[in-house]
């Protein structure tokens, strides 16, 4: 009678998940339930035959299922040790590099720097490791832990001339326990706010941003800028929107990845303990949400002459199960943006952000591109300079603007600099030399016509 009993309840259970709940957990849960109790009930009230060892894996498979999936593991960990209601205490955003002085948000080296650079982590990942090499170097010939290199502060700023503020984007996105209740558009919106909070003074606002994204984090800086669109009135997206020169997004699922639904599978096991699926419903392959924002930041792309400055970094490597190749996190199609530059790292998801050395090609491949897309950036501003505060000089020959102010900064020095540069000595023989070869040139065209 009583497994009838509680036959009849695990019934009504899958009925309620299936029709009213709407949860994938509670139509996992629930199935595994009823299959426990009907394979009990048939072992129990069969006599033994060939189908009987088959019946009793099923039923213990069943029965362990219905374990983990349970609140049990979850009480047994708490009773064994304290639970955390969240182990996250990173800032929203902190500055790699220059390295802010104590009590200051700046660092002392604000006034030349010449643009920033702004990397976005993965989804559920840690960002204090997702960019670090999962290899130490080598420090006399002995590997150290404490020694494992994190490109965007260990390199970026020993590479002479970039001169950029590196800026790194600390979203907490995890969805295997404790997930807060923050969609894509929430997240997009705190990479806004937290620039707004490090793009102040006038000087801030005139440098050009490059983002670099790493899976969902792509996903964020594009929402982010899509987002910019929504206010025509404020001030600081519109600005956003004028600076943001150039994306590096690596490994990024713009259509999807196969992966959610393996994902999704393990986030059951989180359910009692806060696990979420909402995120990963935005990279599952078909979703509207990331569809509509794709389409939207395409028009961004193409409004703003972006394309070409964007790069799409793919995978080549499969993921392995016991050294046998599988398949993608994200595969090319989904990682690359249609008119957008692409290249393929010989690594996996895992390692496409992480380099060992400032020699590695596919850091050197990356530096490359943002390094072209300041210096080009920083030119177009040369002709966005008033002449309010300037006056003209001819240096060899050559009419170039220098700037009277001393609070014009770095940059345009390094223009000025970079214009006088081009002057040579005989520049006025030279331009003498043409304009009578060109005097001779319509001379001899008249007496043709003559």
């Amino acid at each position: 009678m009583s497994i009838l009993m509680f036959t009849a309840v695990g019934f009504s259970y899958v009925v309620w998940a299936a029709v009213v709940s709407n949860s994938l957990f509670h139509r996992v849960w629930s199935f595994a339930l009823l299959c426990s109790i009907v394979s009990a009930n048939v072992l129990l009230t069969s006599p033994i035959s060939t189908t009987t060892i088959p019946l009793a894996v099923f039923a213990i498979l069943s029965v362990w299922l219905s374990f983990a999936l349970s609140p049990i593991p979850g009480i047994w960990e708490s009773l064994a040790e304290a639970p955390e209601p969240s182990e996250w205490d990173h800032k929203i955003i902190e500055v790699i590099n220059p390295e802010p002085e104590i009590g200051t948000q700046d660092g002392p080296l604000q006034s030349n720097i010449l643009a920033d650079i702004v990397a976005v982590h993965d989804l559920g990942t840690n960002p204090r490791t997702t960019w670090q090499s999962p290899k130490a170097s080598k420090q006399d010939g002995e590997e150290s832990p404490s020694s494992k290199p994190m490109w965007l502060r260990d390199f970026l700023p020993r590479e002479k001339g970039l001169n950029a503020r590196v800026i790194i984007f600390n979203h907490n996105s995890a969805w295997e326990t404790h997930a807060l209740n923050k969609s894509l558009h929430d997240h997009g919106g705190d990479l806004l706010f937290a620039l707004r909070r490090v793009r102040q003074t006038d000087e801030e606002k005139q440098r050009p941003i490059v983002f670099i994204g790493h899976g969902f984090g792509g996903l964020i800086i594009k929402q982010a800028l899509v987002s910019t669109g929504e206010d025509t009135t404020d001030e600081f997206c519109s600005n956003i929107r004028q600076q943001a020169q150039g994306f590096v997004f690596l490994g990024t699922p713009h259509r999807g990845t196969s992966f959610s639904l393996r994902w999704k599978l393990v986030s059951l096991f989180g359910f009692w303990r806060g696990s979420s699926t909402s995120l990963l419903e935005v990279v599952e392959p078909g979703s509207s949400i990331n569809q509509l924002l794709h389409d939207s930041f395409m028009s961004f792309l193409r409004g703003y002459r972006r394309l070409d400055r964007t790069l799409c970094v793919f995978e080549s490597m499969k993921e392995s199960f016991y050294g046998f190749p599988l398949t993608h996190v994200v595969d090319k199609d989904s990682a690359i943006i249609d008119g957008s530059r692409r290249v393929g790292f010989e690594t996996q998801h895992h390692g496409i952000q992480r380099f060992l050395s400032q020699y590695d090609e596919n850091y050197q491949h990356i530096l490359f591109w943002i390094r072209k897309w300041i210096q080009e950036s920083n030119q177009d501003s040369l002709c966005e300079i008033t002449d309010s505060h300037t006056r003209t000089e001819r240096t060899h020959g050559l009419y170039i603007t220098v700037n009277t102010e001393e609070s014009l900064g770095a940059k345009a020095h390094a223009q000025q600099a970079c214009l006088q540069s081009m002057a040579f000595v005989k520049m006025d023989q030279r331009e003498n030399s043409l304009r009578e070869d060109q005097a001779h040139e319509n001379m001899r065209l008249v007496m043709i016509q003559q």
